[in-house]
């Protein structure tokens, strides 16, 4: 059952693939961005699980944009912790000012500029955070907070390559096994201009850290001198070469798809395009490091005239072995699809059909299956679907997880008209933010 937590999300309310959703004892918080006539601002609610009943809206702060959203996490103490991201400008950190309790939180602390935050907690209460680089999209920079401590630059863990001299994006994923060893999945998306001749170069790439940041390794243990390009890295996916149109998505993407099993072994979940509309793929190392790749044609069998199109941020291993994925797809006769790629700029809204699945394993990955999540009668649009991710010391509950979403009502607000009409990037879209479950 659905619940509306908001009626001002903004355009890109749940987007990108730091968690949002964060589960302690009996109570679940989630974040998400509204847009005001008085700008971009992020929020909470909390959940209580035995009642069924929600908190007030809490105001976080002001946002840059439209891709300043929050990521949170939790601690073993039960306190919350708040990244307010930036769009290559200054993130805060803030810490709520009691166990459990979205209501009240620490002043903003200003950690470093950056966009598209990824905040993890170990079990010693250590807080890392990754982001993209804010001089001119250069890499990922580590960001690490022990407890009771100031926020440290650990530096630049991932660079752009200097002959890519255009727009580059670099979104990461990360989580911890129980020996404490930091897993890490990053996509490259580089190229030699902003908006021709992009996306050149993209890969999807692992390494892990036995010891907080400081060093890292590939699934064999090989070293990897930091920051790293894919070559040095365990490298999952990569292509170069021109692509289909001037400012293409992707053609391969993780999107921060990482989940670690109760043996340590990390899993990789990404879409791949190259081959087919919308291809799954679950990228697993064997006994001796070497990673295999197994398609995932779950979705294509159960709903034949659909595809995978998105999965940001919403593949997850219960405490049970149960493997989940929330799976965007689209049907193959969508415009989105430009000779079987994904294209830019030419969304049909997915109405009437079944725009959400499930993706479930319950033999560790050798086989799934594909449910429908959402009711295919819906005449809403679920954009972003978000699922917590174990990234803190919250407590999930075992089976199907709550869902936060947004749709596609896209409520004009006419401070942000002129601005539309001087260029495509539109602003001051109001939707509907959802709680699932």
């Amino acid at each position: 059952m659905a619940f509306k937590i908001s009626s001002a999300g903004s355009e890109a309310a749940t987007n990108e693939a730091g968690n949002k959703i964060v589960t302690v004892a009996d109570k679940t918080h989630v974040t998400w961005q509204e847009v005001t006539e008085d700008g971009y601002f992020n929020r909470v609610r909390t959940l209580d699980t035995n009642s069924g009943e929600w908190s007030p809206t809490y105001d976080l702060g002001k946002a840059y944009d439209n891709h300043a959203r929050a990521v949170i996490t939790a601690d073993s103490g039960g306190y919350l912790h708040l990244i307010l991201s930036g769009h290559s400008t200054p993130c805060d950190y803030r810490r709520s000012v009691r166990s459990n309790d979205a209501s009240e939180w620490t002043s903003p602390v200003e950690v470093a500029s950056g966009t598209y935050p990824y905040l993890v907690c170990d079990s010693d209460d250590t807080l890392y955070l990754t982001m993209r680089d804010a001089v001119r999209w250069g890499g990922v920079d580590l960001y690490v907070k022990s407890a009771g401590r100031k926020w440290e630059a650990s530096g630049k863990i991932i660079k752009r390559k200097e002959e890519y001299v255009g727009y580059a994006a670099f979104a990461s994923g990360m989580g911890f096994d129980r020996k404490g060893v930091l897993h890490l999945v990053n996509d490259f998306y580089e190229g030699y201009g902003i908006y021709e001749n992009r996306g050149i170069h993209q890969a999807v790439a692992y390494m892990q850290s036995p010891d907080g940041g400081r060093t890292w390794r590939t699934m064999r243990g090989d070293p990897i001198e930091t920051p790293a390009r894919p070559h040095q890295m365990d490298v999952i996916a990569e292509s170069t070469g021109l692509r289909h149109e001037p400012m293409p998505p992707p053609v391969m993407v993780a999107q921060g798809n990482i989940a670690v099993d109760s043996e340590g072994k990390p899993h990789v979940l990404y879409l791949y395009h190259l081959n087919e509309p919308g291809q799954l793929i679950l990228a697993s190392p064997d006994e001796e490091g070497i990673w295999r790749q197994r398609p995932i044609d779950a979705v294509k069998e159960a709903f034949p005239n659909f595809r995978p199109s998105a999965c940001r941020g919403t593949f997850t291993i219960d405490r049970e072995g149960v493997f989940r994925a929330l799976v965007t797809v689209a049907p193959l006769d969508n415009p989105d699809w430009s000779r079987v790629l994904p294209s830019r700029g030419r969304t049909a809204a997915l109405r009437n059909g079944i725009p959400v699945v499930w993706l479930v394993s319950e033999d560790g990955g050798e086989s799934f299956r594909a449910e429908a999540a959402f009711d295919p009668g819906s005449d809403t649009t679920v954009q972003s679907p978000k699922i917590e991710l174990p990234v803190g010391h919250g407590t999930p509950s075992p089976g199907a997880p709550g869902v936060l979403w947004f749709n596609n009502a896209a409520r004009e607000l006419p401070r942000y008209k002129r601005d539309w009409e001087k260029n495509s990037c539109r602003q001051g879209l109001q939707n509907d933010v959802y709680w699932q479950s």
